[in-house]
């Protein structure tokens, strides 16, 4: 090849630290295949996909915060159980690399590895956007509770009541 093409770079590597042409042939056969790497969104990581791309993303994110009960390893396996078996969007592979990456950052796992899932898909916006529709529906609960308990009288036997059966449903979903 030519001087600073690529492949004269690998030869001449390959040749300097005392290989030879078997070596740079070795070399050459076992090249990463693209399905090997882990790819990035096909857009710029900035810019995402169209409208309905993220409305799809968010929809599958809000049912997944709206039906995923029992913390962050339950969250998991619903999101295995969408992301790869059903929509088959990432590998076995690839997913078992997400979830181990973000089991060593601080934070809650179950909410990194939704992001990863969407910005695989579209990029930083997706990421934003499937931790909106994840979390969006655990915040409106939060804050409709926190905002009405200031209202109600704790006093009340019908209230405490209330309050013990929301306690006792809790416990028997987590």
């Amino acid at each position: 090849g030519m001087e600073g093409d690529p492949e004269s770079l690998i030869e001449r590597e390959a040749l300097r630290e005392g290989g030879d042409e078997e070596d740079i042939q070795t070399f050459e056969s076992s090249s990463l295949e693209e399905d090997d790497i882990i790819s990035t969104p096909n857009q710029h990581p900035v810019k995402g996909g169209t409208l309905m791309q993220f409305l799809k993303l968010f929809l599958v994110f809000l049912r997944l915060g709206c039906t995923s009960f029992g913390g962050p390893i339950a969250h998991l396996s619903y999101f295995h159980e969408e992301f790869v078996k059903k929509q088959a969007i990432v590998s076995e592979e690839v997913y078992a690399d997400i979830v181990a990456f973000c089991q060593i950052l601080p934070g809650p796992t179950s909410s990194q590895v939704g992001i990863a899932i969407g910005y695989l898909q579209l990029g930083i916006l997706g990421s934003f956007t499937s931790w909106l529709g994840f979390t969006l529906p655990s915040a409106v609960i939060m804050t409709v509770f926190g905002y009405t308990s200031a209202y109600i009288d704790h006093n009340n036997i019908y209230t405490y009541n209330i309050f013990r059966g929301l306690l006792i449903v809790a416990v028997v979903i987590v």
